[in-house]
């Protein structure tokens, strides 16, 4: 079913679409999306998509694996982001987000994840980019953080021109997890299909920087003006957008 935005605004090639809830943002993107994958799947033996596993999500996954159409056993399924050296069992591993609302809900061919339980940072940074460089991602689900990050691609350490598709970085703001692999600024970039769910009040100020502040790393988000992609938000998001 399609959901029709109450207010549409561009900003360089991004289109932003603006719901009066969450739950229709969820349903709107969740449609565009399984569009998408199942236009490709027409062209293409599988198809190759990437997730955000972050809360923030959960009305597009909500809806998303519902969508009709989807030959689920051709896409093969990834994360963007993941902790790493910590200990098996690691209660707030991503991957562990992953299956409970990504991965266990639709019957993909593969689904893949770094190893949060890796102690050589490195090698697990470069074992990820080689399966992401065998199966070349065609959609990117992204999500966009408080201060304007993308995956783990915060303002302290992103670069929108890194050399790699992977790479590790420390976490400021937390004693434990100290570290985290994420895909690059580069590497999302680079991904013809990339959508952003971005829903709620304590969104706002990112997704009024995201359209209206200068392209910089100082806000990861503001490249995404740059390129084609499409961010959804509802009405407490776009509250600072004006009329």
């Amino acid at each position: 079913m399609v959901i029709q935005p109450k207010r549409q605004l561009s900003a360089g090639k991004m289109s932003v679409m603006v719901y009066e809830t969450s739950d229709d943002m969820g349903k709107a993107a969740a449609y565009d999306c399984a569009k998408t994958a199942i236009e490709l799947l027409h062209k293409q033996d599988e198809v190759n998509i990437i997730f955000a596993p972050a809360v923030s999500q959960v009305d597009f996954y909500r809806h998303f694996f519902d969508q009709p159409g989807v030959d689920w056993t051709r896409m093969n399924a990834f994360i963007l982001i993941e902790y790493l050296g910590m200990p098996e069992g690691y209660h707030d591993f991503r991957s562990n987000f992953a299956r409970e609302n990504i991965f266990s809900k639709a019957p993909f061919k593969n689904t893949f994840a770094p190893n949060g339980c890796a102690t050589d940072f490195q090698a697990e940074c470069d074992r990820y980019a080689k399966l992401l460089k065998e199966h070349p991602i065609d959609i990117a689900c992204l999500g966009i953080g408080e201060n304007g990050h993308v995956a783990a691609n915060e303002p302290w350490n992103a670069d929108f021109n890194d050399i790699v598709d992977v790479k590790y970085v420390e976490i400021e703001s937390l004693p434990e997890p100290r570290y985290m692999t994420t895909v690059t600024m580069s590497f999302i970039t680079r991904i013809r299909y990339k959508q952003m769910v971005v829903p709620g009040n304590i969104k706002k100020e990112a997704i009024f920087k995201t359209i209206y502040s200068p392209i910089s790393e100082d806000c990861p988000s503001t490249v995404m003006r740059n390129y084609d992609s499409r961010l959804y938000t509802d009405m407490e998001g776009a509250a600072s957008l004006g009329q």
